[in-house]
């Protein structure tokens, strides 16, 4: 899906081990790599907020995993379930809220035409 593209835009923490990995996946030429501190606040102006409250959200889900917990999911079917509602919730209500990532990149029609999309803090 990205051979197609230019360039490939990418945000991160500042990891030190992760810009091997991109280069070498995407390639040094197409590869724009944005870093944003993880002392920086977890708001929504937060250029990583969509990927920490996913995996939130992700990590909340998981506790029906655990044994002896209340949540813990009693069939297979229910945790299925609560992951399909989360994939539901994903798809159709954060575009509307943060943009969708598609659109952005130029891979899918907005609905309204061509988005704008600021990138970076």
């Amino acid at each position: 899906m990205v051979r197609e593209l230019q360039n490939i835009v990418v945000q991160t923490d500042e990891k030190t081990t992760y810009p091997g990995p991109l280069r070498e996946a995407f390639g040094a030429d197409r590869l724009q790599h944005q870093t944003t501190s993880s002392k920086r606040a977890r708001t929504v102006q937060n250029p990583l907020f969509p990927i920490n409250q996913m995996e939130a959200i992700s990590r909340d889900l998981l506790g029906r995993l655990r044994g002896g917990s209340w949540l813990v999911s009693k069939k297979r079917s229910f945790l299925d379930q609560a992951f399909q509602m989360l994939m539901a919730w994903k798809n159709n209500t954060e575009p509307r809220q943060l943009g969708c990532e598609a659109w952005a990149a130029g891979l899918a029609e907005h609905p309204n035409g061509p988005v704008l999309r600021r990138v970076g803090g």
